[in-house]
């Protein structure tokens, strides 16, 4: 036997463990909702689409983005959804592709709320399971429910079948990735093996938990419980959504077709929004236009997105900025609003309309904070030889100057306010009062213009 580099002989080979997520298992989990969609885009290009196609479409699709970013970042993203409206419309779509089954969902209550809850791992799973039923317990009726208790805060949801079921030490072992129970693997040796392993891991990332039992029948019931906090209640009428309406937006992402895109969607829930290009000059392009949003990608090419946060949080600017990105890393201080790619056009629109929000409050915080400046820096010429009078005029500055937005000053209060507190070190309150004396006067933008590198 050749040697090893090292000199060592090479370990035995063995099959790599997984749990769910190597790419080809991966794979297999998205050819489901690929498959719809390629049929129904090529539907599409043949005789024109449904508007009900169109949302089939689209749900199909944040799919295909959810699984990718859970496989990607390994973390769970809860969303305001009606989880009734989003099992009840799965269900039919799955009753429609079989139409010689038996697949039944319990009655709705008459009160419904919205719930905040982890949509991808609630979709998955009821694709999973029922599509299990349908498909090895072929004469069995299915029966999906779905229970809310809004004292446990939680969602249960059950898929339970009445065919032939699982023996206890299959039922143990039935979410282990790579394992199938005999009667599956005759029926279908293609399988895998990992669609209950990568079930599980969304339940997991979500802070749930999976299990299967027999049922009343002597088939599989299997159980999802997952965290929820329940929402505001819902009427019959239509929901409208996030706010965007008459919202000036600038999307800045360094790929034309993502921020044309993201403009039609902005455009569509009612915002102006318009394209602004990265490269020299942005910053300064921005503190010189009027918009009050903006959606900035992280990555503009060569340049960095939380740079560009930095730069404008320094020079003062109130605007409200919903940071788009692809990797799993924390927004920097100063993003409002933090949504990850792919994102959906409701999504996009949330974020547009939580950081519009922001800013506002920010107008309404400086338009307080301006008639306090004078006030300020006069307490805090005041206390200069009492450091605990000192350390109570700069904790409450920080606050105000927070809430404001102007972050450099609040974090200046801040120093002065540890430094009083531990005893070490000089406080830099001087350098407090000539950042309120500018802020007085206005100043701070220059800091931001754009000098020399074409790189924002």
């Amino acid at each position: 036997m050749p040697l090893h580099p090292t000199g060592k002989p090479p370990p035995a080979a063995s099959a790599p463990e997984t749990d769910g997520w190597d790419l080809p298992s991966l794979l297999h989990e998205l050819a489901a909702p690929l498959q719809a969609a390629l049929g129904l885009t090529e539907a599409a290009s043949k005789a024109g689409m449904e508007p009900s196609d169109c949302h089939r479409l689209r749900r199909c699709l944040e799919r295909l983005g959810g699984l990718c970013r859970a496989a990607a970042g390994a973390t769970s993203e809860t969303e305001l959804a009606d989880p009734w409206e989003a099992v009840g419309e799965l269900v039919k779509e799955l009753g429609d592709a079989h139409p010689g089954r038996h697949l039944t969902l319990n009655t709705p209550p008459a009160t419904r709320r919205k719930w905040r809850l982890d949509r991808l791992a609630l979709s998955q799973t009821l694709a999973n399971w029922v599509t299990n039923a349908l498909r090895y317990a072929p004469r069995s009726e299915v029966r999906v429910r779905l229970r809310l208790s809004e004292a446990r805060r939680e969602l249960r949801l059950e898929v339970e079948d009445d065919g032939e079921g699982l023996a206890p030490e299959e039922r143990r072992r039935a979410f282990e990735p790579g394992w199938r129970a005999e009667a599956s693997r005759a029926r279908h040796p293609q399988g895998r093996g990992l669609g209950l392993a990568i079930v599980r891991r969304l339940a997991t990332a979500a802070r749930g938990s999976v299990s299967v039992t027999r049922s009343r029948t002597g088939g599989c019931r299997f159980t999802l419980t997952l965290p929820a906090m329940p929402g505001r209640a819902m009427t019959g009428a239509k929901d409208k959504g996030a706010d965007v309406e008459g919202a000036r937006v600038a999307v800045i992402d360094d790929d034309a077709t993502s921020s044309a895109v993201a403009v039609i969607g902005l455009r569509a829930e009612g915002a102006a929004a318009e394209t602004l290009r990265p490269g020299k000059g942005l910053v300064r392009r921005i503190l010189d236009g009027r918009w009050e949003v903006l959606l900035l990608d992280r990555r503009l090419g060569s340049a960095s997105g939380d740079r560009v946060v930095r730069r404008l949080r320094a020079a003062g600017w109130p605007g409200g900025i919903a940071l788009w990105s692809g990797d799993g890393r924390p927004p920097p201080a100063g993003v409002d609003a933090w949504l990850r790619k792919p994102a959906s056009r409701r999504d996009i629109a949330e974020a547009v309309a939580r950081s519009a929000a922001c800013a506002a409050d920010r107008r309404v915080a400086r338009r307080v904070l301006s008639k306090e400046l004078a006030a300020g820096t006069a307490a805090l010429e005041a206390a200069a030889g009492d450091p605990s009078r000192l350390r109570t005029v700069a904790h409450r500055l920080a606050g105000a100057l927070g809430l404001a937005g102007h972050l450099r000053a609040a974090r200046r209060a801040q120093e002065v306010e540890r430094a009083c507190e531990g005893g070490r070190g000089k406080p830099p309150w001087r350098e407090l009062i000539g950042d309120l004396r500018a802020l007085t006067k206005g100043a701070g933008w220059k800091d931001a213009t754009d000098q020399g590198p074409a790189r924002p």
